[in-house]
């Protein structure tokens, strides 16, 4: 019988202890960013700020750089399973949308409330990124005084401060779907959100849609003409369109979603280009548009064959 302990530790590389935070070896994590935890009597290595987590398979299939299935044909000859199998005899899209969906999720909050302002500072975080207040309107984002997240009994209480600016992400207003954003914050602090809808454009059209990392993202190839809309965390899966192209962060997780996610919407991908600014490396298309401005992120959208400055009509499939 397969000891899922001694594959976690041996794929992961380091002895495995419930609860100890952990550098994630499977991309770049200057700080201890993932744990143990024993979910439904499953050992899983849990960080929300990548695709690389999951049971000891999927860590074995992340160390060796291979599929799932191809991850358990390791295993049954390593560990003389006799399950009977050498070869891929599964059908291979229904194992990659098995591998998706159960090694991608984000942690949702039961009960997210605010109190907004009703506009936005002359000096807002989102207007170093070239987003108009007429584009954040329309995605429903909020600039605000104070917000409670409430779950498991117990509620956050977060405030806005010149240090830390406050915004929610308002994505259902009778469902009550909610992301809370704060932007400078550390990665514990930086989100909660009860929303796993898609966000941006949520229309249905044949023309291209960018699939991107973030609403922030979304919106700023918005302001570059561009029809772009992006799931509630990078990670997950969303509806699939007809005519869609990815652009995701480039960096470890990102590069590595990218391939799988393309494999399973069966469409092409796209990097921004390896570009260092102020000694940070640029990832997504907010980070260029923060450094260098619209014209440029439009030249580099429009050599990828995305077509930009397109004339359209808002409404409210955008939110």
């Amino acid at each position: 019988m397969l000891d899922q302990h001694e594959v976690m530790q041996k794929y992961f590389g380091r002895p495995v202890i419930l609860g100890k935070r952990y550098l994630n070896p499977f991309r770049e994590d200057d700080t201890p960013g993932c744990t143990f935890k024993m979910i439904n009597n499953i050992l899983t290595l849990v960080d929300y700020a990548s695709p690389f987590y999951g049971d000891c398979i999927s860590v074995c299939s992340f160390r060796l750089g291979i599929g799932i299935y191809p991850a358990l044909i390791h295993l049954n000859k390593e560990y003389n399973l006799g399950l009977g199998y050498t070869e891929p005899t599964l059908a291979d899209t229904s194992l990659r949308q098995f591998d998706l969906v159960r090694n991608f999720s984000e942690k949702q909050y039961s009960k997210i409330t605010y109190e907004r302002y009703e506009d936005f500072l002359d000096n807002d975080y989102f207007f170093d990124y070239h987003i108009t207040r007429d584009t954040l309107n329309l995605f429903n984002v909020f600039a605000c005084h104070k917000v409670w997240v409430e779950n498991n009994g117990s509620t956050e209480i977060f405030r806005w401060s010149d240090k830390q600016p406050l915004y929610i992400y308002e994505k259902d207003l009778a469902l009550k779907k909610r992301k809370m954003y704060r932007p400078l914050s550390p990665k514990n602090k930086k989100w909660r959100s009860n929303n796993d809808l898609l966000e941006g454009f949520t229309g249905d059209t044949d023309e291209l849609v960018v699939r991107t990392s973030s609403l922030k993202d979304s919106m700023v190839l918005h302001e570059c003409g561009v029809l772009a809309d992006n799931p509630s965390c990078e990670n997950v899966i969303a509806k699939k369109r007809n005519n869609m192209i990815l652009l995701y962060d480039n960096d470890t997780p990102g590069k590595a979603l990218s391939a799988k996610h393309s494999e399973y919407y069966e469409c092409p991908y796209i990097l921004m280009p390896e570009v260092t600014y102020q000694d940070k490396k640029l990832k997504d298309p907010s980070d260029f548009a923060k450094a260098f401005g619209l014209d440029y992120l439009k030249d580099i959208l429009e050599d990828a064959g995305i077509r930009t400055n397109r004339t359209r009509t808002t409404s409210n499939s955008h939110v």
